[in-house]
Formats: structure tokens, C-alpha cells, sequence
């Protein structure tokens, strides 16, 4: 039998180190809940074809994440000695997957930024990741973090939190899926959410309301037209 020996050093043994840390110290639980990606298909479509500029998905959701963040900032705070600090600026990492390995590079002042330059930056943070010329400065200062599995076919999962950050929201694939509007079954674009939080800093009730208000921001793109 041959054996392939891979060195665990470098990217990939911060990487277990990091994720050890936050098992070993958050108190990590999660909520997860279903969101109907009808408006937010038709907003990418008609941005798309007004503006003649590419949107993700991804981009959609790290927006309304950081509208969310300003409306409950305990879930962009961290947790220093004795001590919660309520920060208030919004650096949300995004990851990143790679064949060098998985990096978490931060869109800094996402919530001031509109979906152009939060597409830009993103497309320029994962072209760094690809050819290693992101530099550590690009990840670190994050204050919450986003994981988007979908691309994937993943339809949920349960991501660990970067510390020392309060949250993580796993984003899942958009599935046709029948459900009941109306008392009509009809076949939706829906997306699961899976939010993990430090139960330390937040409780299970704002947690939920936090993850409640992206779906309803994603639900109804009004604000953001």
C-alpha cells in the first residue's frame, strides 16, 4: 500500500489551529431557517440587465448582512477580558476556498459600500487568494463572517465561528422547492440560512431575530432599489 504523506504546516495548520481555538472557547450554538430567494433572483436579473455589471449571490447577502449588523450590533461585537465590546465598524470575512487552502479575507466597511464595490472587492480578495498574494493584513480585523457553501450543492451546513468574532452565517444552495403560499403549492427559489453564534455574548432570542431580519431583508429588496 503507498501512502501519500501531506505536511500539516502552513495554511492548512492555522487553519485546525484557528478552528480548535473557537471550539475550545465560544460557546457555539445555531439556529438555522429557510428563506424564499424569489425577489432577490428577480433584483440580481433586473440589476444584471440595467446595469450590465455582473452581481452574485454572495455579494446580495454579504449587503443585506451588513444592514442587519448595524440593526443588532451585539452580533459585531467581541468579547475582550470581562468585557462585550459593541464595535462599530463592519468587517465581514468572507470565505474563501482555494487550492492553497481556505482563507477568510475581510470586506472592510461592507455596509458602506454599494453592491458594486462590494463585487469588486470581492472578485479582487479571491483572485489574491488564488494566486497567494493575499497578504495577512486582508485578513485580519474581521467582525463577523460569512460561508457560502452553495455553489456546491450544499443546501445547509454548520460552519465553526472565526474568533474573535460572535457569529457565522453558512449559506446554502438555492433549490426549487414546493411550498405552500396561499394554500397553493408552488415551486419557490429557496436558500437555507445557518447561523452560529457564541451563546456566551448572545442569546438564543436575538440570535433568532438577527437571522429573522436577513431573511426578511432578502425576502423584500425594496430598500435596496
Amino acid at each position: 500500500m503507498t501512502v501519500q504523506t501531506i505536511p500539516y504546516k502552513g495554511i492548512r495548520k492555522i487553519i485546525g489551529e484557528k478552528m480548535r481555538e473557537s471550539l475550545n472557547t465560544a460557546v457555539q450554538a445555531n439556529h438555522r431557517l429557510r428563506v424564499d430567494m424569489t425577489a432577490t433572483t428577480e433584483y440580481r436579473a433586473i440589476y444584471k440587465q440595467t446595469t450590465k455589471r455582473r452581481l452574485s449571490f454572495t455579494d446580495l447577502i454579504l449587503k443585506v448582512t451588513a444592514v442587519a449588523l448595524k440593526e443588532f450590533p451585539i452580533m459585531n461585537s467581541e468579547l475582550e477580558d470581562t468585557n462585550i465590546l459593541l464595535l462599530d465598524e463592519v468587517h465581514i470575512g468572507i470565505a474563501i476556498a482555494s487550492e492553497n487552502g481556505l482563507f477568510v479575507p475581510v470586506i472592510r466597511n461592507c455596509d458602506l459600500k454599494s453592491l458594486e464595490e462590494i463585487d469588486s472587492t470581492v472578485l479582487n480578495l479571491a483572485e489574491k487568494a488564488r494566486t497567494r498574494r493575499l497578504p495577512l493584513s486582508d485578513m485580519q480585523g474581521g467582525t463577523f463572517t460569512v460561508s457560502n457553501l452553495g455553489m456546491f450543492g450544499l443546501e445547509s451546513f454548520t460552519a465553526i465561528i472565526n474568533p474573535p468574532e460572535v457569529g457565522i452565517l453558512a449559506v446554502g444552495a438555492i433549490i426549487k422547492t414546493p411550498v405552500v403560499i396561499n394554500d397553493n403549492i408552488v415551486a419557490r427559489p429557496m436558500m437555507e440560512l445557518s447561523l452560529t453564534y457564541d451563546h456566551r455574548i448572545v442569546d438564543g432570542a436575538p440570535a433568532a431575530q438577527f437571522l429573522a431580519r436577513i431573511k426578511v431583508l432578502l425576502e423584500d429588496l425594496s430598500w435596496c432599489r
